[in-house]
C-alpha cells in the first residue's frame, strides 16, 4: 500500500519518523529542508506555495533557505508586496507564535497589524529554547475553508519542532567539530614549534599542514634576499634544487612575493598580469596541479631606526615593517576537495606557521651560531675532570700548527683525466636515418672510404620511387608525341605545331626529374657511412648502441683514431682548486709536474 492511500493520522506519523531520522542524522541543510518543505506541502491541503525561513543569530533577519511556488514579488524588497511579505515574517519572528491569516482579511492575529494577502497565509515558528530559530510559511488558496486550518497549523509545527531539532544538532556538532579543529591546531602548534631549526620547521609545517588540510601535496619556501629557496616538500627527504619543477617554483613564488597577495588557482584561468601569467603556466605544465594556492608569509617586526630618529623628533611613532619569511605552497593534484575550502581550513594555521618560521630564521641568522652549538654541545668535554686531558690537546695542536708554519708541506693535487689520441675524427652523418646494419667494432682497423654503417630511410625511398616513376611515364609520353610526328604524315601544321610544343614541354620535364633522381640516388648513396680517416675505431659498443637508432643530420655515429701516433692527456681540475695550479705555474719557470 502506497503512503497517499493511508490515513492521514498515518501519513503524518510515517512522515515525521522519516524526517525524525534526517533530523538526527549528518544531513544537508538543502536536503533535510527541501523534504520537510515537500512533505508539509503534500501534507497539506490546498497549498499553492510554500518558504522555510532561518534565522541564523539573534536579532538577524530571517534568511529564505527554500520555496516552492512562491510569487516572485514577494521576494523583491522594493515591491509593495515585498515589503508586506518582509513585515509578516519579521513580526511573526518578533512574536513566536504561530499564526493563520485569512485571505483579503484584516484580522488581528498580529495584533491588528497584520497586512493584507490575496490567499490564506499560514506562519508555524520553528521555537527551540525559548528562541524562534526560524519559520515555515504556507501559502493556501482562498476558496480554501478555515476551519480546518487550525488542525493543520499543529500539524505543520510539529514538523516545525523537527527543524528545531535538527538544527540544534548541528549547532551541537558544529561545536565539537570546532573542539576538534581546536584540539588538532593545539597539537600542530606543539609540533611545528617543538624545533627551531629552519630545515626540520619547515618540513614540520610541510607534513603536518598536509594532513590538517587533506591536500596532495604542501612544500614550503623560505626568503633569501630577493630570491626564494625550496626547503621542504610533503613526503619528499631530498629536494633537487636544479630540477625544472623546483625552478619553476621558486620563480613562481618569487613573482607572488612581489604582487605581496595570496594567489588562488581554480583550474580557471586567471587574470594575471601577462609575467606571472606565463610563470604559472610553465609551473603547471611541469606539475599537472588542477588547484594550486600560494600564501606569502611575512612577519611585522619594529623599526630601530625609527626610535633612534625619535630622539630628532618632538614625538615618537612606532613603525612595524614587514619582513618575508617565506611562502605555503598547497596544490591539489589528483583530490576532488576544492583549493578553495584548503584555503578555508589553512586559516586558523597561518599565525601558527608564520610565529614558528620566524623563530626558526631569526635563530638561524644568530652571528657565530655553529660556534655556539659546538661549544653547548661539548661542555661536558671542558669540565674540571678532562681538563688537564684538553689542555694537553691543546698543546699538541698548537704545536701541529706551529710546525705547519714554518715547515710547510708540498701540495699534492689529484685530479681526473682521459688519455686519447692527438690524430682522432668524429664520422658524422650526412643524411638523416635509421642504423640498420654496423660493420665494425671497437679497435677495428679502418682506412679512408671503409663502409662502417649502413643506414635506411623510408622518407627517401618513397621519393626516390615517386620521382622514377614520374620520369618513365615523361619519357614514355615525350617518345609517343615523337613518334606521332614521325609516323603521321597527314598532320596539318597546328597539330604538328602543337605536338612539337608538347615534346618540348616534355623533354624539359624529362630533364627536372632526371636531375631530381640524380640528387635523391646521392642522397641514398650516403645512407651508406663511410670513413674519413684512416685509423682504429675507439667508440665502445658500436653496434649495442647504434643498431636501430635513429640519427639525426649532424649527429655523430663513431669516432677513428690513430693509435699509433701521438696521445694527449686532458686533465679535469675543479674551479676551487684551479688556483693553486696558477699560482705554481707563475711561480715556475719549468712546467709543472704531473
Amino acid at each position: 500500500m502506497s503512503v497517499s492511500m493511508l490515513p492521514v493520522a498515518e501519513q503524518v506519523q510515517l512522515h515525521y519518523q522519516q524526517l525524525l531520522k534526517l533530523a538526527t542524522g549528518e544531513t544537508e541543510a538543502e536536503q533535510f529542508l527541501v523534504r520537510v518543505l515537500q512533505v508539509v506541502t503534500t501534507l497539506i491541503p490546498d497549498v499553492s506555495a510554500g518558504a522555510i525561513w532561518i534565522v541564523k543569530s539573534p536579532g538577524a533577519q530571517p534568511q529564505l533557505y527554500c520555496q516552492k511556488n512562491l510569487d516572485d514579488a514577494w521576494l523583491d524588497q522594493q515591491s509593495p508586496e515585498g515589503k508586506r511579505h518582509e513585515a509578516l515574517i519579521s513580526q511573526t519572528v518578533s512574536l513566536g507564535k504561530p499564526t493563520l491569516l485569512a485571505a483579503a482579511s484584516s484580522a488581528d492575529a498580529l495584533h491588528g497589524s497584520a497586512p493584507i494577502f490575496p490567499c490564506h497565509m499560514m506562519m508555524a515558528p520553528v521555537v527551540r529554547d525559548q528562541r524562534v530559530l526560524g519559520l515555515i510559511e504556507l501559502s493556501l488558496f482562498a476558496h480554501a475553508p478555515l476551519e480546518p486550518q487550525q488542525g493543520n497549523l499543529q500539524i505543520v509545527m510539529r514538523f516545525a519542532g523537527l527543524i528545531g531539532q535538527w538544527l540544534a544538532n548541528r549547532s551541537i556538532k558544529q561545536v565539537q567539530r570546532r573542539g576538534d579543529l581546536l584540539s588538532q591546531v593545539d597539537q600542530f602548534a606543539k609540533e611545528i614549534h617543538s624545533s627551531i631549526d629552519v630545515r626540520e620547521t619547515c618540513y614540520t609545517i610541510a607534513n603536518e599542514t598536509r594532513l590538517l588540510s587533506k591536500c596532495d601535496r604542501t612544500s614550503v619556501l623560505t626568503a633569501r634576499g630577493s630570491k626564494c629557496q625550496l626547503v621542504a616538500v610533503s613526503g619528499q627527504a631530498t629536494i633537487d634544487p636544479r630540477a625544472s619543477l623546483v625552478v619553476a617554483l621558486s620563480e613562481l613564488v618569487q613573482a607572488v612575493f612581489i604582487s605581496g597577495e595570496v594567489l588562488l588557482y581554480e583550474g580557471q584561468p586567471l587574470d594575471l598580469p601577462p609575467q606571472m601569467d606565463d610563470l604559472l603556466a610553465n609551473y603547471l605544465d611541469e606539475s599537472y596541479a588542477k588547484g594550486l594556492l600560494i600564501i606569502p608569509l611575512t612577519a611585522a617586526i619594529s623599526d630601530e631606526s625609527s626610535q633612534s630618529s625619535a630622539f630628532l623628533s618632538d614625538s615618537a611613532v612606532n613603525r612595524s615593517v614587514p619582513v618575508r619569511l617565506g611562502a605555503l605552497v598547497i596544490e591539489q593534484i589528483e583530490g576532488d576537495q576544492p583549493i578553495a575550502e584548503i584555503q578555508q581550513e589553512c586559516e586558523p594555521l597561518l599565525d601558527h606557521i608564520r610565529l614558528a618560521l620566524a623563530n626558526a630564521v631569526e635563530h638561524s641568522s644568530t652571528p657565530l651560531l655553529p660556534l655556539l652549538n659546538f661549544a653547548r654541545r661539548s661542555r661536558s668535554v671542558v669540565s674540571a675532570q678532562n681538563l688537564p686531558k684538553v689542555l694537553w690537546i691543546g698543546a699538541i695542536l698548537l704545536l701541529f700548527g706551529l710546525l705547519l708554519c714554518f715547515w710547510p708541506a708540498e701540495l699534492r693535487m689529484r685530479a681526473g683525466g682521459s688519455l686519447q689520441p692527438v690524430e682522432r675524427r668524429d664520422v658524422f652523418v650526412d643524411v638523416p636515418g635509421t642504423v640498420k646494419q654496423v660493420l665494425v667494432a671497437h679497435g677495428d682497423r679502418v682506412e679512408v672510404g671503409d663502409i662502417l654503417a649502413e643506414l635506411e630511410n623510408s622518407d627517401l625511398e618513397v621519393q626516390l620511387a615517386e620521382v622514377v616513376g614520374q620520369l618513365q611515364a615523361a619519357e614514355q609520353q615525350a617518345l609517343a608525341a615523337e613518334k606521332k610526328m614521325v609516323n603521321d604524315a597527314q598532320l596539318d601544321s597546328v597539330e604538328r605545331h602543337r605536338l612539337a610544343s608538347d615534346r618540348l614541354t616534355l623533354s624539359r620535364r624529362v630533364e627536372s626529374l632526371q636531375q631530381q633522381s640524380r640528387l635523391l640516388q646521392a642522397k641514398h648513396k650516403r645512407l651508406t657511412v663511410r670513413s674519413t680517416a684512416a685509423g682504429s675505431v675507439i667508440t665502445w659498443d658500436a653496434k649495442e648502441r647504434l643498431l636501430n637508432k635513429p640519427l639525426a643530420q649532424g649527429e655523430v655515429l663513431m669516432s677513428v683514431a690513430d693509435l699509433d701516433g701521438q696521445w694527449e692527456l686532458d686533465l679535469f681540475m675543479p674551479e676551487r682548486r684551479i688556483g693553486h695550479v696558477a699560482l705554481a705555474r707563475h711561480k715556475s719557470d719549468e712546467p709543472l709536474h704531473v
